[in-house]
């Protein structure tokens, strides 16, 4: 999957989704933000097991279909520091990258398939 945001959009949902996820849960998966993408709608997905956060990311290019799941924290951490207005994230399951003005960023991958039941 490849998308094309706004940063200050893409910020917002990875801060709502970072004070969802627990930084330290008992399975690390639950540490992520999910993307789930279908039919040109991209949601971020975020859960400690007691709340569910769905959160619909506007964004101006969708290619492609499909789930990556990315370290919340992470992704927070790095879209935070971006200089350039617009974010270009091309998402497999192993390495999401993410590319805005001048810089590279990877990030590793969870299986999606082990998110959490109900987070889809």
């Amino acid at each position: 999957m490849k998308l094309t945001c706004d940063r200050a959009k893409l910020v917002a949902a990875a801060q709502a989704a970072a004070e969802v996820a627990p930084a330290r849960p008992a399975r690390p998966i639950a540490q992520g933000v999910l993307f789930d993408v279908k039919r040109d709608k991209v949601h971020l997905v975020a859960t400690d097991f007691d709340l569910r956060l769905t959160y619909t990311l506007e964004c101006k290019k969708v290619e492609g279909e499909g789930q990556a799941v990315v370290s919340a924290a992470m992704l927070l951490a790095v879209v935070r520091d971006l200089t350039g207005d617009t974010v270009e994230l091309d998402m497999e399951t192993e390495v999401s990258v993410l590319r805005c003005g001048g810089s590279r960023v990877s990030l590793p991958g969870f299986p999606a398939g082990e998110f959490p039941a109900g987070a889809d």
